[in-house]
């Protein structure tokens, strides 16, 4: 493999994906910067479920990467996260979904003024 990064591949979705995509951030998500390891900032959206099928649906439609924390007290089956971490491909995913983001639609707008 080359050093060369891989390019990113736009992702085209009907108007209602992202809709409910942006209900799913609005509701169950986070979006925002972290510090990776080697001090870099990263951007990040994640989402959390009990539901499995959610996150299939995102990883399918989306992609990106998803892990199952095992399951502790609650809940009993325990919890899917979906989660985005390419720059961008997050800002992809920002750019289609601020029109339709109401509760973290002023920190979307905040990374993608910064980082596109």
């Amino acid at each position: 493999m080359s050093g060369k990064p891989r390019a990113h591949i736009r992702i085209i979705l009907p108007d209602t994906s992202w809709a409910y995509t942006a209900g799913l951030i609005d509701g169950e998500g986070y979006v925002g910067r972290i510090t990776n390891r080697s001090g870099a900032p990263q951007l990040r959206i994640a989402i959390s479920q009990v539901d499995p099928p959610v996150i299939d649906w995102l990883e399918e439609n989306l992609g990106g990467l998803r892990y199952r924390l095992e399951p502790q007290e609650n809940p009993p089956n325990g919890r899917h996260t979906w989660m985005v971490v390419a720059r961008l491909h997050v800002l992809d995913i920002l750019q289609n979904t601020i029109p339709y983001l109401t509760l973290k639609k002023e920190r979307a707008r905040e990374l993608v003024n910064l980082y596109a």
